[in-house]
Formats: structure tokens, sequence, C-alpha cells
């Protein structure tokens, strides 16, 4: 009976050694570009929510330092994936790298969300970096 319940779950999740995982994508450059971003998230948010804004550097920042605070933040999650390649994503060019779609997409919500003020709602981000998926069962 056990063996069924297993095979009928890897049937549903696409099987495979993706399959073993529910909270990671079954494709190989979404789940390497998922496993980076977990890793990296705790870095940049240290760094501003853990130290920035407890101890108000902030409100002694010129424009240069927040410069820099944005880069030291931001080019990492651009030059690591970019030297530390995944084994899906060593096939792959770098236009179709999951890391590099998010990233871009990133960028583009930055860019016209800051001057209105908007942020972009989270289920929309997911929506357009995975797809709308039908099941047709």
């Amino acid at each position: 009976m056990t063996a069924v319940r297993r095979q009928a779950a890897a049937k549903r999740s696409g099987g495979g050694a993706a399959g073993k995982n529910a909270w990671l994508a079954a494709d190989g450059s979404k789940r390497w570009g998922e496993k980076f971003f977990l890793l990296y998230t705790p870095f940049w948010l240290t760094l501003c929510l853990g130290v920035v804004v407890p101890f108000k550097l902030y409100e002694s920042f010129t424009e240069l330092e927040y410069l820099v605070l944005g880069l030291v933040s931001t080019v990492p999650a651009f030059l690591i994936p970019l030297f530390l390649v995944g084994k899906a994503d060593s096939i792959r060019s770098l236009k179709d790298r999951y890391w590099v779609k998010a990233n871009v997409w990133i960028i583009i919500f930055s860019y016209v969300g800051t001057p209105y003020n908007i942020s972009p709602d989270p289920c929309l981000l997911l929506i357009l970096s995975h797809g709308i998926k039908y099941d047709t069962s």
C-alpha cells in the first residue's frame, strides 16, 4: 500500500529526484535559483534590517552611501550565480537561466514601481516568474 502511495505522489509531482521535494521546483534551473535566493536572502536582510535600520545608520547616509549599500546588496545576486553555475544551468544559455529571468523581473518592477511608490504584489511576481499552470486531469 505504501508503494502505491509513493508512486501516486511521484506521478503528481512529476517524479524523479525533484519529486521528492514539494517545496522546490521540478525544473533544475528553477530549483537551483530558488536555493540560491533562499541562501542569499538572509545576507542582505541582515545587512539592511539587522544593521542599517536598528542602528539608524540611514539617517546620516549620503547619496554615495545609499549607492554602496544598494550595490553591496544586489551585485552578489548577479555575480555569484554567474560564476557558481548549477548543473542544470551549465547546458543553458544565459538568457534561459531562471536566476537571470528572476533578476530581470525584479529590475523591471523596481524601476517601474519605485517612482510611484508601488510595491509589486508577491502573488503577481510568483505568477509571472512561474507562469499560470492549470490542472487538466
